[in-house]
């Protein structure tokens, strides 16, 4: 018997230790996982941030490249101007020598983006009136009833559970549970 005991004793020890060992490598195994979130996250904070700045930079070139064109004498400007005051009130764009083509199509599609944006205006209008006839109930119409009342309703006349599912087309349980958590509140 205490050879039995005595064995017993060191197995559940051999367990214990098995059971710590095996805790012990988890717990360092969540720690490296940690540890490599964390080396991620900073990774991906970095890629983020010269992303960014690689952005700003780009865009500082872009406005560099905008805003420097060649400067002009004073003449050619007074030419201008002398020009802009015999001609129409209407303001003209500038054009750029960068990129006529942008320009050509801006000048060819603003005649149409007017045109298309005062038949959307309209439309938009014929929509908001026709969407709040349908959200705000009319006065002509009677107020319907709900499902609640028309159970409730059928239920005062003596209907059965069962009848009252068949003429609203829901479950038997459905109406069941909908009259019994109505009749607590």
């Amino acid at each position: 018997m205490v050879n039995f005991l005595l064995f017993l004793s060191i197995t559940l020890n051999l367990i214990a230790i098995l059971c710590i060992v095996i805790l012990y490598v988890r717990q360092n195994r969540f720690a490296d996982l940690e540890k490599d979130q964390k080396k991620t996250l900073e990774e991906m904070e970095e890629v983020i941030a010269t992303f960014i700045s690689e952005i700003k930079e780009e865009n500082e070139q872009f406005l560099d490249k905008l805003y420097s064109h060649p400067k002009e004498s004073s003449h050619e400007r007074e030419e201008e101007k002398s020009k802009d005051e015999s001609a129409s009130p209407d303001f003209k764009p500038k054009e750029l020598k960068v990129n006529k083509a942008m320009l050509n199509v801006y000048q060819k599609t603003v005649p149409t983006i007017e045109t298309t944006s005062k038949k959307e205006d309209r439309l938009e209008k014929e929509d908001v009136n026709e969407l709040l006839n349908l959200i705000l109930p009319s006065e002509k119409e009677p107020k319907k009833k709900s499902i609640l009342e028309i159970a409730k309703s059928m239920q005062a006349e003596g209907k059965s559970i069962e009848e009252i599912a068949k003429s609203l087309n829901k479950g038997k349980t459905e109406m069941e549970l909908l009259l019994k958590f109505r009749q607590n509140s």
